[in-house]
């Protein structure tokens, strides 16, 4: 009967809309598919139009909130009663009601209700300039949901959620042309995941044998029903050398399973990620003998619970077609090295790790044949501590922009991100990787490393067209910053010990983070064919901007205010993102009176 009803629910909720025309991205809130979000993107006006489809005929609401609290959340409300409609923008206030916004910033669209769900469909500025708004930028934000039962807006109970969601991207779902889709499957057989709380299973596997050239198009994360909270992610290696000496499928969370001949990643899924497919121009290679034959398909599992008995077959699901793309596609890997190893001291609120890329040797890498790389997608990854990742791009000497940026990170919703528009590295350019880290709730120190108590800082990029660099990471003298904290013994072989024997404060921890980013780095970068050695220092990463916001109250009086604002970049350069926003004058549906607790 469950699952009768969540089949219903489904085709009721994919099939109902608030008026014509169906929005381009969609995402279910809720496990049973009760509560469906969908939006779409206006570059043009800079504005987005947000539709909620709830399963109930009572009043339905969602929220806008970095962290999935209601206090300081954006909250619109509405419903339909006695064939009238009623809608608020309003915000959280703590365990307080919402408080009605003095300037309604949301602009209802429609509201409709049949005989089983109430559709909510509305439009505002990515950035309104208000302060009890949320601005939308390319950063994770939490939605929060309630609904109710009947048109009194009261306590939800627990028909209430929240879903991290990435508002600002432009996946193009384009598939093949074909009436047969061709797809093949790569996973793990039959893995026992022990009883440890961080797991790696680890197997070679083989490419699809193909005649002739084809392209992968979509790539799809095939979790095992039941074990869906303790598989963290995927990552499959290609390996340069088909005759790579193959190792048994096994537990490769301490061993050297991959080495440099397998380290190129062909692609990546993290937990909270979905299906993905790549723009209808490119595709990754198969069939050719440039492609990869051989893989590692790794799997990390979080078992903070020890439990045994645990058996798992998760993999990747590829879509391919004959139906070649323009462009063959790579993934270039930029950060801080895992080994040797960085560390983030205890109680630091925010703590900053940095990693350098330099390409001057990619030409030398690539026998001077490569170009441009047109890079239009990205996946950044931490562990629990991380909280913010930035990519920022360099260009003789001065940054124009960033690769990628996410200042509300979450650790259990790590989705890839599509650019709009896409972004030109150039030979030459300059990659700083800057992760920021909360050690509040740990008492020791937090070293890099593969478990998930450990810590990372990686940005993946998906680009074209492909070359023969995979990654590109920088480490830091760990005996230069030991001295900056006053270590004055002889020079330290390994930086375990002596992090472990410092009575660590604020301030300390400060001249650590200073200590990375004034000095010397050492870039080490991958390529299918062999290896090269850089050096580099990390450029200060300027984030930060004035910009003057207008705001028009609905008398119609428009009043400007200074304030130092994030670049909302998503995966574009600054300059087409801070406009000036006219506030829309739209009157109040409801009484500017305050709402009761809902969410």
């Amino acid at each position: 009967m469950k699952i009768t009803h969540f089949l219903f629910c489904m085709y009721v909720l994919q099939h109902t809309t608030c008026q014509q025309g169906r929005l381009r991205f969609s995402q279910y809130l809720d496990r049973n598919g009760d509560v469906l979000l969908s939006w779409d993107l206006n570059s043009s006006t800079d504005e987005i139009t947000i539709e909620l489809v709830v399963n109930t005929t009572g009043w339905i609401g969602f929220g806008l909130s970095k962290n999935g609290a209601m206090n300081g959340a954006d909250i619109v409300i509405g419903g339909v009663k006695n064939n009238s409609t009623y809608f608020s923008d309003a915000h959280g206030i703590g365990q307080m009601q919402p408080e009605v916004d003095k300037i309604q910033n949301y602009n209802l669209l429609s509201m409709t209700e049949d005989n089983t769900c109430t559709c909510m469909r509305v439009r505002r500025k990515l950035q309104t300039c208000d302060s009890n708004d949320v601005d939308i930028t390319a950063d994770t934000i939490k939605v929060i949901y309630a609904f109710g039962s009947n048109d009194v807006v009261s306590y939800h109970g627990n028909r209430r959620g929240a879903k991290s969601v990435i508002f600002l991207q432009n996946q193009i779902q384009s598939l093949s042309s074909n009436n047969e889709i061709l797809f093949f499957d790569l996973k793990i057989q039959n893995f026992s995941v022990l009883p440890r709380e961080t797991v790696y299973g680890c197997l070679f596997v083989d490419l699809l044998n193909v005649t002739q050239k084809h392209h992968i198009y979509k790539i799809e994360p095939i979790i095992q029903p039941g074990n869906e909270d303790i598989v963290h992610h995927l990552v499959l290696y290609g390996c340069s050398n088909a005759s790579v000496t193959r190792k048994p499928q096994g537990d490769c969370t301490y061993s050297d399973y991959t080495s440099l001949i397998c380290a190129h990643v062909i692609t990546a899924w993290a937990y909270g990620g979905e299906a993905f497919i790549f723009p209808e121009n490119t595709g990754i290679s198969i069939g050719t003998n440039r492609d990869f034959k051989v893989a590692v398909l790794e799997v990390h599992y979080n078992n903070p619970h020890l439990k045994s008995g645990i058996k798992d077959s998760s993999g990747i699901r590829f879509y391919y077609t004959p139906e070649l793309r323009k462009y063959d596609v790579g993934v270039l890997a930029v950060g801080p090295t895992v080994y040797p190893t960085f560390f983030i001291p205890p109680k630091m609120k925010s703590f900053k790790m940095y990693g350098i890329c330099k390409t001057e040797k990619f030409v030398e890498l690539n026998q001077n044949k490569v170009g441009d790389m047109i890079i239009f997608a990205s996946l950044p990854h931490t562990h629990l501590t991380g909280r913010a990742v930035k990519c920022a791009l360099y260009r003789n000497g001065s940054q124009i922009g960033f690769l990628s940026r996410d200042d509300n990170y979450d650790f259990s919703f790590q989705a890839t991100r599509f650019f709009t528009p896409y972004i030109t590295l150039k030979m030459g350019d300059q990659i700083v990787t800057e992760c920021t880290y909360n050690t509040m709730d740990r008492k020791n120190v937090t070293f890099s490393g593969m478990g998930t108590m450990d810590e990372m800082c990686i940005g993946f990029f998906y680009y074209y067209p492909k070359n023969s660099v995979s990654s590109c990471s920088s480490f830091y003298d760990s005996d230069y910053i030991a001295r900056a904290v006053g270590y004055n013994g002889t020079e330290l072989q390994s930086v375990y010990p002596w992090a472990n024997s410092v009575e660590w404060d604020e301030w300390k921890g400060n001249k650590v983070e200073n200590a990375t980013k004034e000095g010397i780095h050492s870039v080490y970068i991958i390529a299918e064919n062999g290896v090269a050695l850089d050096y580099g220092k990390v450029v200060q990463i300027d984030d930060r901007i004035v910009s003057t916001c207008k705001n028009t109250s609905s008398d119609g009086v428009t009043t400007e205010q200074n304030r130092t604002v994030s670049s909302p970049n998503y995966g574009i350069f600054w300059a087409p993102l801070f406009s000036l926003f006219n506030h829309l004058g739209i009157s109040l549906v409801l009484s500017l009176v305050a709402i009761p607790q809902i969410f």
